[in-house]
């Protein structure tokens, strides 16, 4: 597939449109990148969503599906390096702005979380519908799903 060179915000409304135009791409309910942390023992002990995106930011929720290969429902997704230089590649013009769109800024914070010293596993998560149970056994989809709730209740 391959991620597109983006020179302009409508380069980059352009590739997001080509997503939203799939067949099998369902925009979702709510997403978000954010890092995690588990203890020891493999418990979740830290969660950081920079940006919460409920009903909002489509083209950014494109994005980051894309890049990981999601097409609709609800599910969490690990970011490894490949991912990582796939994000960069598409936010690099957004990077450069003084004035970041906000998923630009959680992108940058995500990746300092997931440096040293924090050493937290960076995260995709998407909220395709509220009614389906199917990440309610994931500790990561559970903190995700009330930072969407706080959002909601918030606007």
């Amino acid at each position: 597939m391959g991620i597109p060179i983006i020179h302009s915000a409508q380069d980059f409304h352009a590739f997001t449109k080509g997503v939203h135009g799939r067949k099998d791409f369902v925009q979702p309910y709510a997403f978000g990148i954010g890092a995690v942390k588990f203890n020891k023992k493999g418990e979740l002990i830290e969660t950081q969503f920079p940006k919460v995106n409920v009903g909002e930011n489509q083209d950014f929720a494109a994005a980051f599906a894309d890049v990981v290969h999601h097409r609709f429902g609800n599910v969490v997704c690990k970011i490894g390096l490949e991912e990582f230089i796939d994000l960069e590649y598409l936010f690099l013009l957004f990077s450069k702005e003084t004035d970041m769109y906000p998923n630009v800024q959680a992108f940058h914070t995500v990746c300092r979380l997931s440096n040293s010293p924090q050493y937290m596993t960076p995260v995709i998560v998407f909220v395709g519908s509220l009614d389906d149970h199917t990440c309610h056994d994931n500790p990561i989809y559970l903190a995700f799903l009330e930072r969407v709730k706080e959002c909601s209740t918030a606007a």
